[in-house]
């Protein structure tokens, strides 16, 4: 087995971490309808982890932590966003 290096294996959980961010909102999403600023994010979001895997695929570790933690941090925007939708009257 070859040897890793840690920068990859860094890259490697921050390319895990948005991936399940990204799964959970969608997951949120699948769930209830949203036709406000959360699927605007939400479709940003998923644009954002397609670019996430090439880079992730090119092995350009801190390029990929930078982006996974701007997809973290979108993916909780998008959360709060779907939080409150719920929480307008007459939804």
């Amino acid at each position: 087995m070859a040897r890793m290096r840690i920068e990859a294996v860094t890259a490697m959980l921050a390319f895990g971490t948005a991936s399940i961010a990204v799964s959970d909102v969608g997951q949120r999403m699948a769930r209830g309808r949203s036709d406000g600023p959360a699927s605007d994010l939400f479709v940003e979001m998923q644009a954002a982890h397609s670019r996430l895997r090439v880079l992730f695929d090119l092995e350009l570790d801190d390029d990929v932590h930078v982006l996974a933690h701007d997809i973290v941090e979108l993916a909780e925007r998008t959360a709060c966003a779907l939080d409150q939708e719920v929480l307008r009257p007459g939804s």
